[in-house]
C-alpha cells in the first residue's frame, strides 16, 4: 500500500506598519510504502552447524532470518521474501523578514531548515538503511542607494549534515 501526505501552511504580515515585515512557511511530506525484499539465507541445520562451530556466531544468525520458501533437502541456504515499510519524511522552513530602515534601504534576513528521512527496508531483522540530513541556510542583505546609484552588502551562512545508519 502507499500513502502520501503532503501539508504546510504559511503566515505573514506587518510588524510594525511599513517598517517591519515577517513571513513564513512550513512544508511536509510523509511517504509510506510497501516494499518488496528478499536474499539467501543460511538453513536451519547450517545455522546449527555453525552454532556449535562457534557460538558467538548466534548473535550474528539472529540478525539474520530464517528461510520462508520451500528449501532443497541439504541446501545450506534459502531464499527469504518479505513485504515491509519503506518510509520518506520530509520537512521545510521558511522565514524571511524585511525592515525599512529609511525611503532608500532596506535589511532583509532569510532563514531556510530542511531536515529529509528515509528508511529503506533490508530483508535483516534489524538492518534497515537509514539516511538523515539536516540543511540549514541563512541570508543577510542590506542594500541602500541615491538617485543615481544603489549599493548592496550581503552575508549569507550554510550548512548540511548527512548521516547514512544501517541500524533503525
Amino acid at each position: 500500500a502507499l500513502m502520501y501526505n503532503q501539508y504546510g501552511a504559511s503566515l505573514g504580515g506587518p510588524i510594525v506598519r511599513n517598517k517591519l515585515f515577517i513571513f513564513g512557511t512550513f512544508e511536509g511530506y510523509r511517504t509510506s510504502a510497501n516494499v518488496f525484499v528478499q536474499g539467501n539465507v543460511p538453513t536451519q541445520s547450517v545455522r546449527n552447524q555453525l552454532i556449535a562451530a562457534v557460538p558467538d556466531y548466534k548473535m550474528v544468525l539472529d540478525a539474520i532470518p530464517l528461510p520462508n520458501q520451500p528449501v532443497a533437502p541439504g541446501a545450506t541456504v534459502g531464499l527469504f521474501q518479505d513485504t515491509k515499510e519503506e518510509i520518506r519524511r520530509d520537512d521545510h522552513v521558511d522565514l524571511k523578514g524585511d525592515w525599512v530602515v529609511s525611503p532608500n534601504s532596506r535589511i532583509a534576513v532569510t532563514y531556510t531548515h530542511g531536515q529529509p528521512y528515509r528508511t529503506v527496508p533490508s530483508f535483516y531483522v534489524s538492518n534497515n538503511r537509514t539516511w538523515t540530513n539536516s540543511m540549514d541556510r541563512a541570508n543577510i542583505s542590506y542594500t541602500t542607494g541615491g538617485a543615481t546609484w544603489t549599493s548592496e552588502s550581503r552575508f549569507g551562512w550554510s550548512r548540511w549534515q548527512r548521516a547514512v545508519h544501517h541500524l533503525r
